[in-house]
């Protein structure tokens, strides 16, 4: 991808957003993890002042587009989020997300929790190295997910890889995930990118994909190529994991 710096403002995606905001009430029957109704986080856990239980981020990339999706601190029942901020520039990706009033009407002054799901355009098809969001809705900014992946070629039999050796390590580190492996690409002109990182406040999967590093005109040796790749992702304070994944979307 073409260094470039942009910003892409919510009203200027071209896509319809479909925030799916739901207050605390609406979310205790959702899943285990929702808060009780009306439930204040400020008692007890200092920590629990700034944001809800299972808070939580992912990052869905597509040809062109984009889906952030996740659940949020809002500061009132009656806050809803919205994308507020998209940044796009020498192969990183940014997502702020943040919350506002519904409506004018009285509403309980309580810490609560809300899930969105926000598609947007990017700027163009090529991959992303680095990605992260944002959560801005109580407070400040607090970066909820970091990921960040580097790649080098690599010395490897493509057949053996394909088959026996195309395999990841993966270790947890308290809020993180450290990866590294290996991946076929179709030639020596591509790195590699995410496709997805998903953190659901238990498990972190991340999808590990191609991009090709060509220009507009440009021509590459057509010979199969091993990439070596490690990266990490890095959650909020205090966030638990699970399990972690990572798969190969799209290696030859």
């Amino acid at each position: 991808m073409a260094p470039s710096r942009r910003t892409i403002l919510r009203s200027t995606t071209g896509i319809g957003l479909t925030t799916t905001g739901l207050s605390v009430s609406a979310l205790a029957s959702d899943d285990d993890h929702a808060s009780e109704p009306n439930e204040s986080h400020t008692g007890g856990d200092p920590e629990a002042s700034w944001r809800c239980d299972d808070v939580h981020a992912s990052l869905e990339l597509f040809d062109g587009r984009a889906i952030a999706a996740g659940r949020v601190t809002t500061p009132t029942p009656c806050h809803e989020p919205v994308l507020a901020d998209v940044e796009s520039g020498d192969d990183s990706l940014s997502v702020t997300i943040d919350s506002e009033r519904a409506d004018g009407r009285g509403c309980p002054d309580v810490i609560s929790c809300a899930d969105y799901e926000e598609p947007f355009a990017l700027p163009d098809s090529g991959g992303y190295t680095g990605l992260s969001v944002v959560h801005a809705s109580v407070g400040d900014d607090v970066p909820v997910l970091e990921a960040t992946v580097s790649s080098r070629e690599t010395d490897c039999d493509p057949r053996y890889e394909r088959t026996e050796d195309e395999r990841t390590t993966v270790e947890i580190d308290g809020n993180a995930v450290r990866f590294a492996g290996r991946i076929v690409a179709p030639t020596p002109c591509h790195e590699v990118v995410f496709r997805a990182v998903d953190y659901d406040g238990d498990d972190v999967t991340v999808d590990i994909g191609l991009a090709s590093t060509l220009e507009d005109g440009q021509l590459c040796p057509q010979a199969i190529t091993c990439f070596a790749y490690r990266g990490v992702v890095r959650l909020h304070e205090g966030a638990s994991i699970d399990d972690a994944t990572i798969a190969h979307a799209d290696a030859e």
